[in-house]
């Protein structure tokens, strides 16, 4: 007989479980060197799920795949990076005009947030803040600096 919990059960059953394209990870790490000799760091690190070549990597191409790699290369726990454009420039290996062009195209496709900052006293640009997938953090903590 189907009652209402039995037919809530077989459509919860149905809904795919959602998986991650990116994980950011703080914590142990165990590292193994090229000579076999195996550690165990605290580390820092991004990680690339295969979700991430099927659903965004052809979205990246260029310019906006790289800025986007060094953007969240320097990530923290919660998204939030500052790289300066020289930086990125740097990192990246592209010019400034090509960085601004794949920083539109981020913001726009929803990559990244660009979170302008400025001086309080004279109300001058500072910096920019940048937070990889916005839209995944459920977080109402006040951003950095």
């Amino acid at each position: 007989m189907k009652t209402p919990k039995n037919i809530l059960k077989t459509r919860l059953a149905e809904i795919p479980i959602p998986s991650p394209s990116m994980g950011i990870f703080k914590g142990l790490e165990p590292i193994v060197f090229d000579n076999g000799e195996q550690k165990v760091k605290s580390e820092f690190y991004i990680k690339l799920y295969g979700k991430f070549r099927n659903t965004h990597l052809a979205q990246l191409k260029g310019s906006s795949l790289s800025v986007f790699l060094c953007i969240a290369l320097h990530s923290d726990e919660k998204g939030y990076s500052f790289p300066s454009i020289s930086l990125i420039s740097k990192e990246s290996g592209y010019k400034n005009d090509a960085i601004y062009k794949a920083l539109e195209h981020l913001v726009a496709t929803n990559f990244i947030e660009r979170i302008k900052r400025r001086d309080k006293r004279t109300k001058k640009l500072k910096s920019n803040l940048y937070r990889i997938f916005p839209n995944s953090w459920k977080d109402n903590e006040p951003k950095p600096g």
